[in-house]
């Protein structure tokens, strides 16, 4: 029943019955109660309709969010695979290219000392030489038609070659004239 049917209810007149117009104030009065109650009553409706959308709102923002939270997982796993992918390539290339340069470092030792090699046999060769003109000149030097008593001593010479001979080319001492002449 609303207030307004209960404004437009009309009650037949009796003898010895109600006053009439305190039934008029009553039936004002509930029908004011029935209008507060109609008005509470909508404002509740739309009240609930609010919340209701509210509810729907979240359960979409909730269906929302699991549905991002999922997509992270499987992004944050591409991008694990991804980087350990790629951190794999990154040492593979660095392997190969220390390989390459232990390998050419390699080829560079083994050329460095081949040719050190050839060095000190030139070297060899060369020392053997020099002392063989030293000798050489040594012996032409005794045998010089002169005088006896400046010869040169033999076993001078003999020590001085035999000293060049025992010592390698870097602490090989020339011998100096000056120590022949005043060997005379």
């Amino acid at each position: 029943m609303t207030a307004q049917e209960v404004r437009k209810k009309i009650f037949q007149q009796t003898k010895g019955g109600y006053n009439m117009e305190e039934v008029d104030i009553f039936v004002d009065q509930v029908a004011a109660q029935l209008d507060q109650y109609e008005k509470e009553r909508e404002e509740t409706e739309r009240k609930m309709e609010v919340l209701v959308q509210s509810i729907r709102r979240y359960k979409d923002d909730e269906e929302a969010i699991k549905d991002a939270m999922v997509d992270a997982r499987r992004q944050k796993s591409a991008i694990i695979a991804e980087a350990q992918q790629s951190a794999e390539r990154i040492i593979a290339d660095a392997n190969v290219k220390a390989d390459e340069i232990v390998g050419s470092t390699s080829e560079r030792i083994e050329k460095e000392s081949a040719a050190l090699t050839q060095m000190q046999d030139a070297v060899k060769k060369f020392k053997s030489q020099i002392l063989a003109m030293y000798k050489q000149h040594l012996n032409l030097i005794t045998s010089l038609p002169g005088d006896d008593d400046g010869d040169v001593d033999d076993e001078y010479i003999t020590e001085e070659v035999e000293y060049i001979e025992d010592e390698d080319m870097s602490s090989t001492k020339v011998l100096d004239t000056t120590q022949l002449k005043n060997a005379e």
